[in-house]
Parts: C-alpha cells; structure tokens; sequence
C-alpha cells in the first residue's frame, strides 16, 4: 500500500497545477495599483522619450527610475499561484523566478536604487556644479542605469536559494537550511533594501539642504546678488522639494513591509504573519510606491505638466529638459562668470 501511495503522489508531481486566483480585498487592490501604475510611468517614459534629445542627467535618470516601476506594475498583476510542479530543471526555474516573485523584486530594487541615483546626481550638480558639469554626460549616465540593474540582480540573486520545489507535495516553497541562514538572509535584505538607500538619501537631501540655506544667507545682505541668485534658488528648491517628497512617499510604503519582514526572518514576528491581514496590508502599501511618483511629478512640476499637454494637442515648440533646465547667467548665484554651472535646478 505504501508503494502504491509513493507511486500515485510521485506521478501527480509530473504534472504542473496552478491555485485558483482567490480575488479577496488585497488582490483586487494590487490589480487596481498595477493599472495605475502602468498608466502613470508609461505616461512619465513616453514623455521622457519624446524630450530625449533634450536630456539632460536627472531627465535619464528620472525616466529609467519610470521604467524599472513600470516594469514593477506590469509584474504585480496577479498570476495564479503554482499549485504542484515536476521536481526538474523546468519546475525549479519557475519556483525561483517566477512563483517567487523574483522577477518584480529585482524590477523593485532596480526603482530603488534609481531613486537613489536621483538623489546623488542632484547633490553632486547643485553642491559640486563645475565638477559635475565636466564629469557627467549621456553615456555615462546610461552606464550608471545599465549598472544600477545589474547590482539590483546581484542583490536579489541570493533569494533564489530559498525557494525550491518539495519532492514530496510538488509545491514551491520558502524555506531556509539553517536558523543562522534565515537571519543572514533577513539581515542582508533590510540592509540592502531599506537601510543603505534610506540612508544615502537622508544623507545627501541634508547636505544640499545645508548648500542652499548657505547659498540664500551669503546673498541675504546684497540686493543686487539676492535678485540674481533668487531664480536658482527657487528652481533648485523646486526639485529639492520634489524629490524629498518621493523619497518620503518611498519610506512610508517600503518600511512597515520590510521592518515587519525582518523581524519573521530573526523570529521577532511569528512565521505566521506570513500571508495574515497585516501581512497583505503592508504589502499592498509597498505596492502604492510604484504609482505614486507619475502623480506627484503630475502635482509638483510644471513642466511637466506642459509636457503633458504638449503631448496631448502634438505641440513640439517648447520641447527642452523636464526635470532640469539651464539657468541663465543672470540668475547665477555668483558674478564669477567662472562659477556659472550651466545645467542646474528644475
């Protein structure tokens, strides 16, 4: 009889079975962020590429940052999960890569560090300008996305050992050889995923935060140099403010997920949490972060507004940067025709 059973459930697992989709609140939710999303960073690149001649090092950055959260919507549209699949080569890729989820994560660390790249290039052009201005160009900027994705699959490629089809059920499942591999794991990940970009984020918006209170009090006590130096300012603030917000909009959705994540992985949290309500409500909250920056580029920038309309009605006049605009000799913060930065502020 034992035989008998151990033959039956070995040529079940030959054949592969997907779960009926169970459209409770937080699927329904994820599918309406994924719509969302889709529309809003393929609106953001379409745009972009229509301005690309124009590009200046934010513009490209901006738009990759739209790719990897388009490519992050279009992969958070539900798929059944894997039911049972075969114990073979075939059945191990799709546990891996594709019922994992691993394909999204790397499109969401990929939009993660974009967002830092962001944050790094406008600290280096508004506090280094002349530096930045002889350094960056096109090319190196595309190198700079190009390896931004390849660090985004080397940080993700560890979260294919923990996934692997049962031999016995023939399902796909989460599972860790060790205690001390499950806290490595969990530790690498909120590092990685939280810990470093949120730092190097807070880290350079105080430091061009501190360069432009600075900038503003040197020419506080003269008019002449207050009055040159206002419209850069205020479009280097414009884009400061702009970018604090997306950063926040970033914390508020990325950190109760992985906070709570790291906490099972050191056994803080129960393993229960997994798949619980609080588990799928902060997980659809994480979702919201690959839809929400087209919005607030849509409430905070009007050029891109413009560019928008532009779109719309076919207008090709006033086609120029989005996110970055050269500011004329007269609105340069210093009489210094040396000190002139060429391409800074919104």
């Amino acid at each position: 009889m034992a035989n008998i059973e151990t033959t039956a459930s070995t040529v079940l697992n030959l054949f592969w079975s997907w779960q009926t989709l169970d459209w409770q609140w937080s699927l329904v939710i994820q599918l309406v962020v994924a719509i969302v999303g889709i529309l809003g960073n393929l609106l953001v690149v379409i745009v972009m590429f229509q301005r690309r001649s124009h590009s200046r090092s934010t513009d490209i950055l901006i738009e990759s940052l739209a790719v990897a959260d388009l490519l992050t919507s279009i992969l958070l549209i539900p798929i059944p999960d894997l039911q049972t699949a075969p114990d073979t080569l075939l059945g191990e890729i799709y546990c891996r890569l594709i019922d994992s989820q691993m394909l999204m994560w790397i499109a969401i660390t990929a939009s993660t560090y974009a967002l830092v790249t962001v944050s790094v290039d406008r600290y280096f052009a508004i506090v280094y300008p002349l530096a930045f201005n002889r350094l960056v160009s096109k090319r190196r900027v595309i190198i700079c996305i190009v390896l931004t994705w390849f660090a985004a699959f080397l940080m993700c490629f560890p979260g294919i050992f923990v996934f692997e089809i049962d031999g016995s059920s023939g399902r796909c499942i989460f599972t860790f050889p060790t205690s001390t591999a499950q806290l490595a794991f969990g530790a690498y990940t909120f590092v990685l995923r939280l810990v470093i970009p949120i730092l190097i984020m807070m880290v350079t918006q105080t430091l061009i935060a501190r360069n432009l209170f600075r900038e503003s009090k040197r020419f506080e006590g003269n008019k002449d140099e207050g009055m040159r130096s206002s419209g850069l300012l205020a479009a280097r603030s414009r884009i400061i403010k702009m970018m604090v917000i997306v950063i926040l909009i970033y914390v508020i959705c990325w950190a109760p997920n992985q906070i709570a994540f790291f906490g099972v992985t050191v056994g803080v949290i129960p393993f229960t949490y997994i798949n619980s309500i609080l588990h799928r409500a902060l997980t659809v909250l994480a979702f919201f972060n690959s839809c929400m920056n087209p919005v607030v580029y849509i409430v905070m920038n009007a050029h891109f507004r413009e560019a928008i309309k532009g779109l719309c009605v076919g207008t090709r006049a006033r086609l120029g940067p989005v996110f970055e605009h050269k500011i004329d000799a007269s609105e340069s913060l210093s009489t210094n025709a040396t000190n002139l930065p060429p391409m800074t502020g919104l």
